[in-house]
């Protein structure tokens, strides 16, 4: 993640790096859904986005995989 000011409050705000992160996601994922409503998409939790935002949910086409290295 970045430090300009979106990302920043994003991290404030829900506690955790994954915010921007999911938020991107997010946002790919309803694009994705526009024209492929069966497809899912993936992304990784490393160690830094591995707790889960305090509101942010991810979109019901995305899937989250923990990724402990």
């Amino acid at each position: 993640y970045n430090q300009i000011d979106r990302c920043r409050e994003l991290i404030d705000a829900e506690g955790t790096p994954a915010a921007p992160l999911l938020e991107l996601v997010n946002h790919v994922a309803d694009a994705v859904a526009e024209k492929h409503p069966e497809a899912r998409v993936a992304t990784l939790a490393y160690w830094s986005t591995r707790h889960a935002p305090r509101t942010m949910k991810a979109r019901d086409n995305v899937v989250v995989m923990l990724c402990p290295i």
